[in-house]
Formats: structure tokens, sequence, C-alpha cells
């Protein structure tokens, strides 16, 4: 749904329609009115004790209102526990922000999103948990080329003949690509939502966050999402590698201090 110089909205599934949305009929049908937004986006800016290093757990709750406090506000400020957790009774308007925006890479897309800043006012700034993760690995798979493969394999002689290949492989294209740069060490990412389908959003969002450096994104990011050679390594010979559950993934994550 779009109308110039309005937010654009993406949507309910049909079995579950909010209650914010009101029932019309017009022509002899039965419609719903969908509250849109004017620009510009809002963001959600999150309040941290200072000095706080760890996960950042926010819950949004969809209440039965269109208005975040006063109507035309954009920018709203929230804080957050000693804990790190955050609690919104969001209206549409801040339940439908998209958090994945906020990752680097989504750089350039919508606006609405979060900011992160410690009580003393100092903001804290963007890294990339992914990035730490991706150079990391490509460090271990340098070192060790071994890793791409299941143990089981890795005695065998024509895997062994692949290593060897992709030693090489790895040699030439070290040569070649332009090196990743590394992040800022210390910041703050987006790690996972609980958010399965983009159109289909429940009464509830749990978004989370991680402020810290390097070992404090790897930790968590990597709890949700492990390098491919850790799976393997966790792998019995006889099986394929671990089929994990992204739910069953999301509550760990989330519940990891």
């Amino acid at each position: 749904m779009t109308a110039p110089g309005y937010l654009t909205y993406g949507g309910y599934p049909r079995d579950y329609v909010p209650p914010t949305f009101q029932r019309r009929k017009v022509n002899g049908k039965d419609v719903y009115a969908v509250p849109i937004y004017k620009l510009p986006a809002p963001q959600i800016e999150i309040v941290l004790p200072n000095d706080y290093r760890g996960p950042v757990r926010i819950t949004r709750k969809f209440p039965n209102r269109w208005l975040q406090d006063e109507p035309g506000k954009r920018v709203f400020e929230i804080t957050a526990s000693a804990q790190g957790d955050v609690n919104i009774d969001a209206s549409p308007l801040l339940y439908r922000i998209n958090d994945w925006n906020f990752r680097e890479r989504f750089e350039g897309g919508p606006p609405g999103t979060f900011r992160f800043r410690y009580a003393s006012g100092r903001e804290i700034p963007r890294t990339s948990a992914s990035t730490f993760s991706r150079l990391k690995a490509h460090a271990m798979l340098a070192a060790q080329p071994a890793l791409r493969y299941p143990p089981a394999m890795r005695d065998s002689p024509r895997f062994q003949a692949m290593i060897e290949r992709d030693k090489e492989r790895e040699k030439i294209a070290a040569t070649r690509r332009a090196p990743t740069p590394r992040p800022p060490e210390f910041g703050v990412d987006f790690i996972t939502s609980d958010v399965g389908l983009p159109w289909a959003e429940p009464p509830q969002k749990r978004s989370l966050f991680v402020v810290g450096g390097e070992q404090e994104m790897l930790r968590f990011y990597e709890t949700y999402m492990p390098p491919p050679f850790q799976r393997f390594a966790q792998t019995r010979p006889t099986t394929g590698p671990t089929i994990i559950k992204d739910s069953d993934q999301f509550e760990k994550v989330w519940n990891l201090r």
C-alpha cells in the first residue's frame, strides 16, 4: 500500500486482522480502514546505561491504538533496563519498522530504524557481527582448507586431492580479491528477530541487538548462525549436518547472557 508523502505499508495475512483496522462498508462491500503515516519515517532511540555491553532485547507489543504519543512525532526515546531489556507498546508506526534495515548492508534503504546511545548522550556506532564472522571464517579456511569438509570425508584420497586443489585456489584468490574492510572494533549490530515471514506479523515482535566488540559480536552471532565448518565438526560421520529449527536457535540466542 503506497501513497505520495506517506510511509509504505505491506499488509497483514487474511487470517489475522489487527484490532486497529476499522471495519467499514464502501459501495456495499466490507472493507477495513488501514492506518498509514506521513513521512518522515520514525526512529526508535534506545538509551542504555553508561558503558553497557551485551545483548539488547527489544520486545514490541501491538496495542489497540493508532497513535504513538502525539500526532506527527517521529523520534521515540526508550530507556533500557540495567540488563538491556526494552519493552515497547508499539502502535503501527513503530511496530512496522523492519529491524533488518539496521544492518550495514542495508544502509541506503528505508530510513525507519533503531538508534542506540548511552545515558550520557554518547551515540553507539554501528558495527557488523556478520563481517567479523566472515573474516574469522576466511582466515581459518585459508589456514585449514580441510575444514570445508565433514570429518568422515577428510581421510578419503579423493577429498585429500580436493583439499590440495583448494589450497592452491585460495592462494590465487587471496592475491586477486580486495581485502574485506574491518568494521569498527566497538559498536552495536542487529543479530536476529523472531519474525519468520515478512508478511506474517504476530501481535508481538522480539529483536536482538548486541553492544560490544568483536568477541561479544561473535559469541551471539555464531550461536545463532554457526559457521559451516563448525557445524561439520559437530556432525557424526554417518549423518549429514544437523538441521536446527530457526525458532529453537532464536530462543537459544535470545536467552544467552
